[in-house]
């Protein structure tokens, strides 16, 4: 958020958003032990799409040449163009470096 210009009071806000966040269930008399999450944006949040733009922006911003990238809310799709299917798959090889390399900047970044 820093290196898109976003004042440290807002950052700090943010970070305290949606750090050591507790929910808990009751239902009936009945209530769950509080969990913790650590994750994720709170569902339902009006700040939640305009957090998750800015967190898709760098990757959006380094789409490698001949890739596509389809992002809708939290989906994201990812796609490469070629003239033959073997152009194709080349592209998108070389797409992976630098979509890992988004999220492992913003430490997300999961290998499967």
């Amino acid at each position: 958020m820093a290196r898109k210009g976003i004042p440290g009071c807002y950052i700090r806000w943010a970070r305290g958003l949606l750090s050591d966040r507790k929910a808990f269930v009751s239902w009936q008399g009945a209530t769950s032990p509080k969990r913790t999450f650590s994750e994720g944006l709170p569902q339902g949040s009006v700040l939640a799409p305009l957090l998750w733009l800015i967190y898709m922006d760098d990757l959006l911003d380094s789409n490698p040449q001949c890739s596509l990238v389809f992002a809708f809310a939290d989906d994201t799709t990812f796609a490469a163009q070629g003239s033959t299917l073997l152009e194709s798959e080349s592209f998108a090889a070389s797409s992976r470096p630098s979509i890992f390399m988004v999220f492992r900047m913003e430490g997300h970044a999961q290998h499967n």
